[in-house]
């Protein structure tokens, strides 16, 4: 999943100003940074690298930011406590200085803060890369609950990341169609 993501993310971002962001929380994602670090040197795409200072934020992202090519931040850390210190501050640049264009990208588990965090994710654009994603406002996705329902008399489990009924469906129909076959 690392080398795909970090793959995808270095052709996505190639004419992008990357910063990579240090907030110095748990759940340091060292492995995954570091293969995005190394497919990004192998294309010879440059990135800048910050580190988080709660009384300095506004003015030390500021200064990384480019106001000629769209940006993108990638926390080091995937953790609730990180993205909550730096998405209020980027929204606020984000919407009140449009020559600023800033992207955040994502960890899987950041599915799970959808409840908390959905409108900064929609107000950064964010990218979360992830094997599991069901997007609810999709047309597929709402038959896909409204059948579950008929078929079960009740709603799936509301578990965020896999959304476990989803990919038991898809993993039988794989299945029965190999068998099919």
């Amino acid at each position: 999943l690392y080398a795909n993501a970090s793959y995808v993310g270095a052709n996505l971002f190639a004419k992008y100003n990357i910063v990579f962001l240090d907030t110095k929380d748990k759940d340091e994602q060292a492995d995954f940074i570091k293969e995005f670090k190394r497919d990004l040197k192998e294309r010879n795409i440059s990135y800048n690298d910050a580190i988080y200072d709660a009384n300095n934020f506004p003015a030390t992202i500021k200064s990384r930011l480019s106001n000629t090519k769209p940006n993108v931040i990638i926390p080091v850390s995937s953790s609730l406590e990180a993205l909550t210190k730096i998405k209020t501050v980027l929204r606020i640049i984000a919407e009140k200085q449009p020559e600023y264009v800033i992207n955040l990208f994502g960890y899987p588990i950041w599915q799970t803060y959808s409840k908390d965090c959905l409108d900064d994710f929609h107000a950064l654009d964010t990218y979360i890369y992830s094997p599991f994603f069901a997007d609810n406002m999709n047309p597929a996705v709402k038959v896909f609950y409204e059948n579950y329902k008929n078929w079960y008399s009740k709603n799936p489990a509301s578990t965020m990341y896999p959304k476990y009924a989803m990919l038991g469906f898809d993993t039988g129909m794989f299945f029965f169609g190999a068998l099919q076959k």
